[in-house]
């Protein structure tokens, strides 16, 4: 339900979204590609203050991105598909690629993990 308010508030937000509590947000500025899922508490591109001077940017998420529970997307970030943000971490375009998940802060990255192949009713597209 929640998204629809984004998206009448002028988000562009992609098909079977998972979006929980966000902070820091100007709806018109943001993207996001479908099947993508924000834990709790997420601050998505917020303004940037630096020595009196306000910048804001368009953001954007690549599809099938995942942000842990207060994860950081600052103003400007343009993020592939396929990604982890990690629990409390800021988000860098210039340190992950498509399939990479990044943890901390500074970020780094996180070995590759175990993947099952499952049938999709059973995860992303259940009954």
């Amino acid at each position: 339900m929640f998204k629809h308010w984004l998206r009448l508030a002028g988000m562009r937000v992609g098909a079977k979204c998972e979006i929980s509590t966000i902070f820091d947000v100007t709806p018109e500025l943001v993207t996001i590609g479908a099947e993508t899922f924000f834990a709790d508490g997420i601050y998505l591109g917020g303004a940037e203050l630096r020595q009196g001077t306000v910048r804001v940017a368009p953001i954007r998420l690549g599809r099938n991105t995942f942000l842990g529970n207060h994860a950081v997307i600052p103003a400007g970030e343009r993020l592939p598909d396929d990604i982890l943000v990690g629990i409390s971490t800021v988000a860098d375009a210039s340190l992950i690629a498509r399939g990479q998940s990044r943890f901390g802060h500074p970020s780094f990255d996180l070995p590759r993990r175990q993947v099952v192949e499952a049938d999709r009713s059973v995860t992303h597209d259940p009954r």
